[in-house]
């Protein structure tokens, strides 16, 4: 159990910090502070609602499966969030080249 606990604590402080640097990459420099607004006050209604929830599993299914599930939504939004950074970069670097004309 200890183990699983330090997977996921490296693996939680990873994400966080690439979610901060894909973030600072993919939205418009222009309008970063509204971005990053909204975003903040989205993961403190996650936040809110995580607390509420996680306590609820706790109590009724224990600790294992309290760990097991956030394990579970780490891994699930990481890897959506690095599909997410690939398809915007795409994106962007695609309409940012000069697609079909001519010099």
């Amino acid at each position: 159990m200890v183990v699983f606990l330090m997977i996921i604590g490296i693996e939680t402080a990873g994400f966080f910090v690439l979610k901060e640097i894909m973030e600072y990459d993919m939205l418009p420099k222009n309008e970063l502070v509204l971005y990053l607004g909204i975003i903040q006050s989205a993961f403190l209604l996650g936040d809110a609602l995580g607390s509420i929830l996680g306590a609820s599993i706790y109590t009724v299914y224990g600790e294992n499966v309290l760990i097991s599930i956030l394990g579970m939504i780490i891994i699930i939004s990481g890897a959506t969030y690095h599909r997410m950074y690939v398809y915007m970069k795409k994106q962007r670097d695609f309409c940012s080249s000069d697609h079909g004309t001519q010099t």
